[in-house]
């Protein structure tokens, strides 16, 4: 298979045994590492359940695994059919013969198609209750170079190079707690975890991003950071604490998006967080009026939204009196909102819940409520940025790549209190 740098499972052992010794002293980063070791370089993400008969087809030759049996599918045979059967087992048909087992493994030397996307190393086809779960098998590093494909694409390579080292310690950091592992699998395919569509667009760039950054992560308190990121940050990123139940995370800071001799806001008052919004200072990475950025990216850096009274009862289930911020996080970003119906006040508390109620690009913005004599008419939300906000801003990242910045800079400016260290090589 055509894989970044061909990562052999006895190479990646040596280069963990390696590093744990070295690091001996430090219990949880050789905890960590010790997970990914016992995994052999390999990660499972899960792309879905489904139903009915499932095809897939090889480039070359198909290497089919029917429980513990291993079959070589005839040289003409390129595909293959997977249904479930009465008895709960899967069924696998190709060239005309049939196997029999609970679990089916299928992999081509030069990747699979499955659902019309590309993927590399293993497919594997377990009956469950709702149908036929489906899991990816492959290598941590080929695995960056499809997350690099779906969560930025073709950025500047310094840009690419920080995104990798961001998502192999993000990587690391969930294999060691066990996201999903009581599911059967590792990661999932969505933004739970990080976006992942397979091989297909995955760019000589994308390769070259993490071969020049193999094994490398962020670490911070004793640990491989869990180094989150995000599309657009507005001119400031937030904290772990400003949008999550958490307490202060080392590594996840607030920090201003720009050069190093401004400080990061500290915002006080509704008027402050107002002024920034419509006028924001000058020399913000992720501006697009400064900087290169893609057409996907450039609407979020400013942003409004307007909901009408129909528009609200339908999202709050009742007509609103009244809507007000209760706490804003020294970021900017709204953690509690109240919403004040006939039946009382509601709370809606962090970043996520509020984003997803009201369908806003990100939390960090300040209300404009339209009243008449029979109450609110509507409510226009005028914000900045796209997601949480905390750690990498994937835009800012991509246009300080743009001015010529190295991916340790971009990752010593959105994670100032980590460092940068080698795990494998």
């Amino acid at each position: 298979m055509r894989t970044i740098g061909r990562w052999r499972i006895l190479e990646a052992i040596a280069a963990c045994l390696c590093v744990m010794t070295c690091a001996a002293q430090d219990i949880s980063v050789s905890n960590q590492l010790n997970v990914l070791l016992s995994r052999q370089g390999v990660v499972k993400i899960v792309l879905g359940t489904f139903s009915g008969t499932l095809e897939v087809a090889g480039k070359n030759r198909l290497i089919l695994e029917a429980g513990d049996r291993q079959l070589a599918a005839p040289m003409i045979s390129t595909s293959v059919s997977i249904h479930g059967s009465s008895d709960g087992s899967l069924v696998a048909v190709a060239a005309g013969e049939k196997w029999q087992a609970p679990v089916i493994r299928v992999r081509a030397d030069e990747g699979l198609v499955f659902r019309n996307r590309l993927y590399w190393g293993t497919l594997r086809f377990l009956a469950v209750r709702e149908g036929v779960q489906v899991v990816n098998e492959i290598f941590l590093e080929d695995y960056l170079a499809c997350v690099l494909e779906a969560e930025i694409g073709e950025a500047p390579l310094e840009a690419l190079k920080a995104q990798a080292v961001v998502a192999r310690s993000e990587v690391v950091h969930k294999l060691a707690t066990g996201r999903h592992t009581k599911e059967g699998f590792d990661l999932c395919a969505g933004e739970h975890c990080m976006a992942y569509k397979g091989a297909e667009g995955v760019t000589p760039a994308m390769r070259k991003a993490c071969y020049e950054t193999r094994g490398i992560v962020l670490t911070a308190g004793g640990k491989i950071l869990d180094a989150v990121f995000h599309n657009m940050c507005g001119g400031i990123t937030a904290c772990a604490e400003d949008v999550w139940d958490s307490p202060h995370i080392a590594g996840l800071d607030s920090v201003w998006d720009g050069l190093r001799a401004h400080a990061a806001p500290m915002f006080r008052s509704e008027e402050e967080v107002s002024d920034f919004l419509a006028s924001p200072p000058q020399g913000i990475f992720c501006c697009p009026e400064e900087n290169t950025l893609p057409s996907y990216a450039r609407k979020y850096f400013r942003w409004t939204r307007r909901l009408d009274n129909a528009e609200l009862i339908r999202r709050c289930g009742a007509p609103l009196r009244d809507i007000r911020i209760l706490e804003r996080r020294p970021s900017g970003r709204v953690r509690k909102l109240a919403l004040v119906t006939a039946a009382g006040t509601r709370v809606i508390e962090k970043e996520l819940p509020i984003r997803r109620l009201f369908d806003l690009p990100s939390g960090f913005f300040i209300l404009r409520v339209e009243r008449d004599a029979a109450g609110i008419r509507s409510v226009e939300f005028r914000g900045a940025g796209s997601g949480h906000g905390v750690g990498l801003c994937q835009m800012g990242a991509w246009s300080m790549a743009s001015k010529g910045f190295g991916f340790q800079a971009i990752l010593e400016h959105y994670y100032p209190n980590a460092r940068l260290s080698q795990i494998y090589r």
